[in-house]
């Protein structure tokens, strides 16, 4: 029978190595949204399956709770990374906008929007009545 210590160490050990296996499969799925599948694969090769090998090693949990969990891991992160890509296009196409947007107003007060007939805005002091 295993004593506390020894319960509480195989835990930390197990959580420690949870979460290596996690943050790979977070690269992994980083690198397949950004387009780079052969670098996504070989991470996963190379590097995700030993972490999980050295996990499930370590783990505490039946074979099916093993197989239940690294399912959800797979489901969650994926599902979070491609929010984050969605995310990241949704701000740039934002920031694109508001740059085009307030090039163009500059450009247009300064009498350079590259229209032709284009109004130019100038400053004029006021002739008065009584001057």
């Amino acid at each position: 029978m295993k004593t506390r210590e020894e319960v509480a160490r195989a835990f930390a050990e197990h959580d420690e190595a949870w979460e290596q296996v996690a943050a790979a499969f977070r690269r992994a799925c980083a690198l397949y949204h950004r387009g780079m599948e052969n670098e996504a694969m070989t991470l996963a090769g190379d590097e995700l399956t030993p972490l999980i090998s050295e996990w499930s090693s370590k783990s505490p949990l039946s074979g099916s709770a093993k197989r239940h969990r690294l399912i959800s891991l797979f489901m969650d992160e994926g599902r979070r990374v491609g929010e984050m890509a969605l995310l990241q296009k949704m701000l740039g196409a934002h920031m694109s906008a508001q740059v085009v947007a307030k090039r163009n107003a500059r450009a247009f007060l300064m009498g350079n929007s590259g229209l032709s007939g284009s109004i130019s805005i100038r400053q004029e002091r006021g002739v008065h009545a009584g001057a």
